[in-house]
């Protein structure tokens, strides 16, 4: 189930099949909300598949650190940041 009700396609409304620790889409596709005023666009919406690795490189890339060359994690502030189109993507991704 959703934050506050199912997980659902914003696109047809239908509920996704699954839930938390399965690998449906009702397992792995979940909203994630960033606020940061002055920043980041409101009332945006992006359809960028990252996951909890590129969490790290993005703190990294935004307060001009470096991440832990071990990691897989991908910075997705361009993405944040609404420059889309220099986003860097993963090759594949697995869990």
């Amino acid at each position: 189930r959703g934050f506050f009700g199912p997980n659902v396609n914003p696109e047809t409304g239908v509920e996704f099949r699954g839930g938390k620790g399965n690998l449906y889409e009702g397992g792995l596709k979940i909203p994630f909300l960033v606020r940061w005023p002055g920043v980041v666009a409101a009332n945006t919406v992006r359809d960028l598949v990252f996951y909890q690795p590129d969490l790290m490189a993005t703190v990294a890339d935004l307060t001009d650190t470096k991440a832990p060359e071990d990691t897989d994690g991908v910075s997705i502030a361009p993405t944040l940041l609404g420059a889309d189109g220099s986003q860097e993507l993963h090759e594949m991704m697995y869990w």
